[in-house]
């Protein structure tokens, strides 16, 4: 088992991409949500549980969660408790919620608001757990970061209430949308209140008693057809599914249940070998926002919600902690990169709700969720303060620690201050990753003298990866779990460097996904890329082709340490815009004219111009 550090432990440093998202959220994106939500009027429903206003309920029934997302961001940042619009907004609105909670502990303005609204009367849409869950989640998280009191005694009532409400098997149903699990485990690390991990623990176990069966989208919808233990595929609402394995994880790893772990590492494979996007996004229909069949991943109709990477993020974070193995840091990894990064624009000011990896330049949306161009603000606007806490928390997911040493799992300049079993150990790590592989490690403090230090070796990067210790290097073979382990005697001013080999590659999709059956994509370390028709002006997007058998070479970019990469491709002379079908040895007319293709990171596309997109290129036929 890896253990966790603290937050306060590990400080994002500039200049570096982590860093520079951080403050983002902190000095651009948070403030944004602020303003949406009182314009929104999700403050509004609970100020009028005061008041006494007639007006109804503004929005979904868990419009709460957007409000406590947001607190859980800021708590995150460590400006709760500080001066400030974001530890203002914090304060009074912890004062708010005190102020409108019901003295049984329930805190819920869309059930509150009407007398006949019955509570917990209809899990499959209220989303009374997952709102709750919410709230605890942001009262820890201040907890842990401020010590305070306020917020995480308004959750405590909420918890007391769901106790006493379901907990000894009172009540034997769960919420259609999970995310209390999770905050209850939490709640139990934080307080020691074994009722809480109880509670989460019933919640898992006793999903999967088709309690939804009337439902028409369906039991796997709600991850319901089977008993937890037994269900072996990823199913149903991706950022449900996704939420609930993170719990999953939680009370297997509390509670010592091998089987129940076991269970999530089957579906995790599940996910990533027949139902994953290379963008690390999950979840391939727009209907019901679903997984689908396996390798049912067609780019154009992607849907990835945002909330699903973040989800996925969760699940793989507590796998890794259970686990060990880096093939869950490199899932993060490449979720972070390609799925949060994307979903936010450069200046932190609009948002993806879907994220596909293919838009048409003549692209008609059929809602706001697959517009193709970040919006402001959603009606639903579950995505945007998810990105904000996750921004937030970046810190979390950089380090751990063992009784043996300490585990670098993500490459961000960053200080480390973490307690070993006999003594504190400090290190500084400086790196520009992903637009290079090079990362300097200084120890600068070391008590006891003798610790392992683990750096992960990502998948792509196996077979190339060098090391040096005060500039003398270093053989190792990473570990069985995918590391490099440097086991020592450690001195003040200790330098280690780690060569990754970032450099451009061209990746082949796999021959199961029709929708991109002979075609290629271009990655550079963790990073996918993509095109953009502003980079490729007169070429339609859709008649470009690569030959994958020369290598993609780098061009900086202006205003970008991340470059751009140029790749050897043709463009058909006569526009493929004839015949809808045409015989298959038809020859087209016209040929071929050979040049470049600019490809950039998909992280960034859609910041400059309106336009089409792809991840996915064909790969041009080889000359008779």
């Amino acid at each position: 088992m890896l253990r966790p550090l603290q937050m306060s432990g590990v400080e994002l440093l500039s200049p570096s991409l982590w860093a520079e998202w951080r403050r983002r959220n902190s000095d651009v994106t948070i403030p944004l949500g602020i303003a949406a939500l009182e314009q929104a009027g999700n403050l509004a429903n609970l100020t009028r549980l005061i008041d006494g206003e007639s007006k109804p309920h503004v929005g979904f029934p868990f419009s709460d969660t957007d409000v406590y997302k947001t607190l859980e961001a800021i708590a995150w940042t460590g400006q709760s408790a500080a001066p400030g619009l974001l530890g203002d907004f914090f304060a009074s609105t912890v004062a708010l919620l005190e102020k409108v909670q019901a003295p049984n502990g329930m805190l819920n303005s869309y059930i509150q608001r009407s007398p006949l609204r019955v509570p917990y009367d209809d899990l499959s849409e209220s989303h009374e757990l997952y709102t709750a869950g919410h709230l605890i989640q942001a009262a820890v998280a201040d907890r842990r970061m401020t010590g305070n009191t306020a917020l995480i005694g308004v959750a405590l009532r909420v918890a007391d209430h769901l106790f006493e409400t379901f907990g000894d098997t009172r009540r034997t149903d769960y919420d259609g949308h999970p995310g209390v699990e999770t905050a209850l485990v939490e709640l139990y690390r934080e307080t020691g209140d074994r009722r809480f991990l109880e509670l989460a623990r019933q919640f898992v176990v006793h999903r999967g008693a088709q309690i939804f069966r009337n439902d028409p989208r369906g039991l796997g919808y709600f991850q319901d057809r089977k008993p937890i233990r037994h269900e072996r595929q990823i199913v149903g609402h991706a950022v449900r599914a996704t939420y609930l394995e993170a719990g999953v994880v939680d009370v297997a790893i509390e509670t010592g249940d091998a089987r129940l772990l076991e269970s999530s590492l089957l579906r995790w494979h599940d996910m990533v070998t027949k139902k994953l996007y290379l963008t690390g996004g999950v979840g391939s229909r727009h209907k019901s926002e679903a997984f689908g069949d396996p390798y049912e991943l067609p780019a154009d109709r992607a849907y990835c919600e945002t909330c699903a990477a973040i989800g996925s993020i969760h699940w793989s974070w507590r796998l890794l902690l259970a686990t060990g193995e880096s093939k869950y840091a490199d899932l993060i990894e490449r979720t972070v990169y390609n799925g949060l990064g994307a979903a936010i624009s450069i200046d932190g000011r609009s948002f993806f709700y879907s994220n596909p990896l293919q838009v048409r330049a003549d692209h008609e949306a059929s809602d706001e969720e697959e517009s193709g161009r970040r919006l402001p603000w959603y009606r639903c606007a579950c995505c945007p303060p998810n990105l904000m806490r996750a921004f937030a928390s970046l810190p979390h997911y950089v380090a751990t620690t063992t009784d043996a040493g300490l585990q670098l799992h993500q490459f961000t300049s960053a200080s480390v201050r973490t307690e070993l079993v006999s003594g504190e150990v400090e290190l500084d790590i400086t790196t520009d990753y992903p637009a290079s592989g090079t990362v300097d490690i200084v120890v600068r403090r070391s008590m006891p003298p003798r610790w392992v230090l683990s750096v992960r070796v990502p998948s792509w990067a196996a077979g190339g990866v060098r090391a040096w210790i005060d500039n003398d290097p270093v053989s190792l073979t990473p570990t069985p779990a995918g590391y490099l382990e440097f086991d020592r005697e450690w001195k003040v001013g200790n330098r280690i460097a780690v060569e990754l080999p970032v450099a451009p590659r061209i990746t082949a999709g796999n021959p199961r996904i029709d929708g991109i059956r002979d075609c290629v994509a271009i990655e550079y370390g963790p990073l996918v890329y993509c095109v953009e028709e502003v980079d490729n002006p007169g070429a339609d997007l859709a008649d470009l082709s690569i030959d994958a058998s020369i290598e993609p070479v780098s061009r900086p970019r202006a205003a970008s340490t991340l470059p751009a990469l140029v790749l050897a491709g043709s463009v058909p002379l006569r526009p493929a815009d004839g015949a809808l079908y045409q015989s298959a040895h038809e020859e087209q007319e016209g040929g071929v004219e050979r040049g470049e293709v600019v490809a950039v990171p998909y992280m960034t596309w859609g910041n400059r111009a309106a336009g089409g997109m792809r991840v996915w290129l064909r790969r041009m036929r080889a000359s008779p």
